[in-house]
């Protein structure tokens, strides 16, 4: 029967003396129910109890049925025990295996996985320690409309969003009243309206940041512009051979806009290089800029005198859209812009601009005001940039530290105590908080 967005199937008729579901009549109910919504995109639990027989026995080979089972293993070896959850998949959806629920205890507590473009978050580990005790889920697309994401979560009480992929906005908050914990990944950075959380009752946890992940990117990036990795990788593949020239990092200037954490590696590996070595921060010191290895100098000579600037600023109201076209028209003809941090520190629209009209030599960028980018966008037809899809922070060793804290504080909040990460943790215990036992809502 419908439950939202979910369908329940539990397959009911003659058992073996086993107890288990006859394969036939199985099979048999599985084809004729997918036939019915072969065209829906909806995300489906399927309940059953399966034996290792049954299930090489042909239960996975069903041609005509367009779902995989992701633990092809029996969970549950007593009918009269529990069902067993597996996963489906279908086009834009998923759903992986979380467990075991008792017949009569309460339900569990839904979770979700957002933006879990690979599919990589779901997948990872840590959830184990949880199982039994939530029922997870994957969406791996992003939603464009809040009016939408409210439609796709509103039944969750806990969410994990992969990074600021999703805004969390006072008015999507208010459209998911089941929600109690927003699980982030990673640091806030104002993806969440923290006052419109407190005043909901909800909580919110964060985990520590990306690692050095974001600088290997930033230095790949770099590198890639200074010698067309992408282009004649490219033209190779086209039977082509040499179709540009490079250029040599060593003796160039590197302008570092934001000398925090990232932004002092990336002095150490412009000093590495033979690079002079340019910083700006809104609150730099010239004392400070010398330690990291930088000469401190104001934004506008900084832009004027580079040949690479590259951005670590974090996203805030401050520092949005800090970088404007009026920055960009500063920059020499030879020079090039790389942005590792946040879409929204620079006017997009203008450094198109200046990269059609070739006013400066190339951009590198890996972050995007709008994500994942339109396909229509004017920077994919540009053979003057170098474009990757917000990766500096995918990698299996950034995944399994933001997954394992995330668990952690989910895990906590779970047993009834305040997570490691809790953002608010005023909000435990408090007559605000949306906190309910497993099986309250039901």
């Amino acid at each position: 029967m419908p439950v939202g967005n979910r369908v329940i199937l539990a397959p009911r008729g003659s058992r073996s003396h086993r107890g288990h579901f006859k394969l036939a009549r199985l099979q048999r109910r599985f084809v004729d129910f997918f036939h019915q919504l072969k065209n829906v995109d909806l995300i489906f639990e399927i309940c059953g109890i399966f034996d290792n027989d049954m299930w090489h026995g042909g239960l996975s080979e069903c041609s005509c049925i367009n779902f995989l089972f992701a633990n092809p293993k029996p969970l549950c070896r007593k009918a009269s025990v529990g069902a067993a959850f597996y996963t489906i998949l279908l086009p834009g959806n998923s759903l992986r295996f979380e467990g075991m629920q008792e017949m009569g205890s309460p339900r569990l507590k839904r979770a979700a996985v957002i933006d879990d473009y690979q599919g990589s978050g779901a997948s990872q580990p840590h959830w184990e320690r949880l199982r039994g005790r939530i029922e997870l889920q994957s969406f791996r697309d992003t939603l464009p409309t809040a009016r939408d994401l409210a439609e796709r979560l509103r039944a969750y009480e806990i969410l994990v969003p992969i990074r600021e992929r999703t805004h969390f906005s006072s008015t999507l908050l208010q459209q998911l009243p089941a929600l109690e914990l927003l699980s982030l990944t990673g640091r806030n950075s104002g993806q969440v309206d923290m006052a419109a959380a407190n005043s909901q009752g909800i909580l919110v946890t964060q985990t520590e940041g990306g690692g050095p992940s974001a600088i290997e990117m930033t230095m790949a990036l770099m590198l890639a512009l200074a010698h067309r990795v992408t282009q004649e990788d490219r033209a190779i593949r086209q039977g082509l051979w040499q179709t540009g020239m490079g250029f040599d990092l060593f003796g160039k200037t590197l302008g570092i806009v934001g000398l925090g954490r990232i932004g002092s590696r990336m002095a150490a590996f412009g000093n590495q290089l033979g690079m002079r070595v340019l910083a700006w921060s809104a609150n730099l010191t010239a004392q400070n800029a010398a330690a990291a290895g930088a000469v401190y100098t104001p934004l506008d000579d900084l832009f004027r005198q580079s040949d690479i600037v590259t951005l670590h600023l974090k996203l805030s109201e401050r520092t949005r859209g800090i970088i404007a076209a009026r920055h960009l028209s500063l920059m020499k003809p030879t020079a090039c812009l790389v942005n590792t941090a946040r879409g929204h520190l620079l006017d997009e629209e203008a450094l198109v601009n200046a990269l059609r009209e070739n006013r400066i030599r190339g951009a590198a960028l890996d972050v995007f005001q709008t994500e994942p980018l339109p396909i229509d966008h004017p920077l994919r037809s540009m053979e003057n940039v170098v474009l990757t899809p917000h990766m500096g922070y995918v990698t299996a060793e950034s995944y399994d530290q933001f997954f394992k804290q995330a668990v952690d504080n989910i895990e906590a909040y779970l047993d009834g105590r305040v997570p490691a990460g809790a953002i608010n943790p005023e909000v435990v215990g408090s007559s605000a908080s949306r906190r309910t036992t497993a099986g309250e809502n039901d």
